[in-house]
Parts: structure tokens; sequence; C-alpha cells
């Protein structure tokens, strides 16, 4: 039933692509590529997996849900059609480097939160035991047990990751401009913030981090491509970059892996091919035995930031569904990875389901074109930021699981006031040159009067 899986994602990729234009980047395509992938990983993995059984009844769910995201998208896509034609020609503008002193200032902040979380983190690893060893074990130990950052801690840590999300857009943007070469000469400031944040996220022991930077680093790359470039996006140059975003999730992985008591140097590859693919199998084993996961709140499964930041205002003493029931796969390994639809399946419904996917479609498409159009920084990052939760559904419902957190509303604050900021610099030295380039065209248009008269 999983070969069947794959020809049914295989015909709604081909109905998708003939319904958005043949448009590789669309956020229904991208979609339905992350649960081909899932497919394929799967169908591998259940040749060992002899606990479970796919019985394909995902097979009908998963289609349902697909082809309501791409009527999403194309409900949106139509609502568009009036200002694409206009804006088709807009140039996207050139951004100038913001001044060394912002970039100090901003770099000074990022090494301090770099500090800071190292010390909070060894203390954490000591706390639990650390001697020497396993110090990202340790680590994962005391945050698995509710040992916290400190307020301070996390909102540096927090300003730091979106630093390094800017860096990395404005690093990509000026390459198409400038080139490699001259977009690290003169921006080689960019630099020292994404490398804190790597740091900061091997720190973390956590794999999410590490995608999410990978996955936002090809979403500006692609998509910056398309407005800048104006031509059809080559297909090797995509791989090429979808490559080395993969190796760097797998390294992290990998390397992540080393947090996890079970996780081995023998089995890492097996406990890979365990993550990527077991959520198919598993939201199929789900719907099945519908006594796993029980939870008492509404949307309790999938709106854990809402119902966290209700508990903490004393609103509701009952706590959300964070950690959803392993299921044995075979004697070695377990999982309980079981993909964004089976949450939303469970909370909602089929009919719930149906209509959460038609607003996701709706949303990015929208989203996607907007940026097509506008061709803004602001507009770009927010989608590029957002394009992480396409590619993590097919594993957890990370779009609405952090809707409402803290951390989540921090996130977009930053988001905003740095944009803010750059647009404010970006208004203040174009205004500065168009008067310079108005007062010469002015100047030579009186001499050549004058000259004229005479």
């Amino acid at each position: 039933m999983i070969y069947l899986l794959l020809v049914v994602l295989l015909l709604i990729l081909v109905i998708a692509y003939l319904c958005l234009n043949r448009d590789w980047f669309s956020p229904t395509m991208i979609t339905v590529f992350v649960f081909l992938f899932g497919a394929a990983v799967a169908a591998y993995g259940l040749l060992s997996w002899n606990y479970v059984e796919f019985t394909g009844i995902v097979i009908v769910v998963l289609t349902l849900a697909l082809l309501s995201m791409l009527f999403g998208e194309m409900v949106s896509k139509r609502r568009n059609r009036g200002i694409s034609s206009i804006n088709d020609e807009k140039s996207v503008p050139q951004t100038k480097p913001l001044p060394n002193i912002l970039c100090f200032i901003n770099n000074v902040i990022c090494v301090i939160a770099l500090y800071l979380y190292y010390k909070r983190v060894l203390s954490i690893a000591i706390e639990y035991g650390y001697q020497g060893d396993n110090f990202l074990q340790y680590v994962r130990i005391g945050l698995s047990n509710g040992a916290h950052n400190g307020f301070v801690v996390f909102c540096l840590i927090t300003w730091s990751n979106i630093c390094a999300y800017f860096s990395i857009y404005y690093l990509i943007k000026s390459y198409f401009f400038i080139g490699i070469r001259k977009t690290i000469l003169t921006r080689w400031q960019y630099l020292i913030c994404i490398v804190v944040e790597l740091i900061i996220c091997y720190l973390s022991s956590s794999r999410f981090n590490f995608i999410k930077i990978a996955s936002f680093t090809l979403f500006c790359y692609v998509l910056l491509y398309k407005e800048i470039s104006k031509k059809k996006i080559k297909i090797g140059r995509i791989a090429i970059v979808l490559l080395f975003s993969a190796f760097l999730v797998i390294m992290a992985f990998i390397k992540m892996g080393e947090s996890r008591a079970s996780f081995s140097g023998n089995n890492a590859i097996d406990k890979l091919i365990v993550y990527m693919g077991s959520s198919l199998p598993l939201f199929d084993y789900g719907i099945i035995h519908k006594e796993l996961n029980p939870c008492e709140l509404f949307a309790g499964r999938t709106l854990n930031g809402m119902w966290g930041i209700l508990k903490i205002l004393n609103l509701t003493q009952l706590d959300s569904l964070k950690f959803l029931d392993l299921v044995q796969l075979n004697s070695s390994f377990q999982s309980n990875v079981y993909t964004m639809q089976y949450n939303l399946l469970k909370d909602f419904g089929i009919l719930g389901l149906i209509i959460i996917e038609f607003f996701i479609g709706l949303f990015y498409g929208r989203a996607y074109r907007s940026c097509l159009v506008k061709k803004t920084d602001r507009k770009n990052i927010f989608y590029c930021y957002f394009g992480f939760y396409l590619i993590m559904q097919l594993w957890n419902p990370s779009l609405f699981q952090e809707v409402f957190s803290y951390s989540w509303v921090l996130e977009l604050f930053l988001i905003y006031f740095l944009c803010w900021i750059i647009k404010k610099y970006q208004r203040r030295w174009e205004g500065k040159y168009e008067r310079n380039n108005i007062s010469r065209w002015s100047g030579n248009k009186i001499v050549s009067a004058h000259d004229g008269n005479k």
C-alpha cells in the first residue's frame, strides 16, 4: 500500500504542477514533495518495521488534505491575478550594507548571548551529572526535565536567531547583485552572527534549529532567484542548494543524536530513517488505533503554545499534549512522529482537517504571490521564515504548536522591529541618493540651456 501512496502523491504533484502554472516552488508543490520524500523513506523503512502495518487508510485522508490545500492556493492565485500583471516588471532594489557601527553592536550582542547561553547549558549539564563526556546528552536530559535558560538569556538567544535569518537573507540578496566575492568582502560582518547561531544550535542539542536554518536558506535562495533574475529556476542550481542543505541537516541530525542515549554510531543511519520516514506509517497506525494520544483539551494536540500561555496566566489547569505516544516499529526502534495532519485530524475531525488545509493553502499562496508581486524585504523574510513550517508538517504541527507561544510572539516582534529599522535606514540612504542625482541633473540642465541661449 505504501507504493500506492507514492503513485497517488505523484498524481497530485502532476495536478498541482499543471494547476499552478508549472511553478515548482509554490507552497502546495513543496508540500507534496515533502510527503513524497517521506513516503519514499517509509517504503524503505517498512521492510524492517515489522511491528506496524501500513493499511493505506491514510491515502484517502492525505489526498483530501492535499487537494484541499491545492484548492486554497488556486483561490489565492485568482485573487492576485488583477495586480500581478501590473507589477511583473517591478525590479528588486539593491540593499545598501548596514553601517559598520550597527553590525558591530549586533555582533557584540550575539557573542554575549552565546557566552551566557554556554554558561547556562554548562550549568545544566553539570547539574544532571556531566563530568567530561557526552556533554550534549546531559544538556538534553536537563532540558527535557524542565530546566530553563532564564528570561534574559532567552531574549538574547531569540535576538541572535532573528539576526542570523536577516544576515542569511541579505547575504543571498547581495550575492545575486554583486557576486559572492564582493559580498564576502563588503558584508563579512554578517557571517559572525550566522556562525554564532550555528554554535547556539549545536549547544541546544535540537535538530529543529538546524532544519529551520537550512529551510530558510533554501527559501531565500529560490525566492530571490525568481524575483531578481526573472528567469525560470534552473533545477541544477536548486538541486545543489538543496543537497547542501540536506547534507547539513543530516550531519546535524547525526551529531545531535549524540544527545540521545539510544543513539549510537552503529544505528545512526537507521535512526535517521526512522525519524524521516516513520511519520506516514504512524499516521496510518494512529487512525486505526483511536485510543492513542488522548487529550481532554480542545485542540490540545495542536495549539500547545496557546494553551501554555493560558496555563501560565492560570486560566486553565489542564495540560496540552506535548509528546505523542511512542509506537514500537520493531525490536530496536520506536517513534512518536505522526505528521501535522494527524494532530489536526484528532483535534478537528476530517471536515476540520479539510477546512484548515484549505486556509493553509490560501494563506501560503497569498503570501507567496504577494512576495513575487511586491518584492519587499519584509514580505520575503516573513515568507521564508514561515516556509519552515511547510517542510516540518511531515513530522509535527509546528505551524500551530508555536502559534501564540511567547517565543513565537517575540520572534515575530523582532522581525517587524528589524525590518522597520532597516527600512528607515534604506529610505534615508535612497533619499540622499535621489537628492544628489536631482541636483546633478538640474545643474546639467541649467548649463545646457544657458549654452543653448548663447
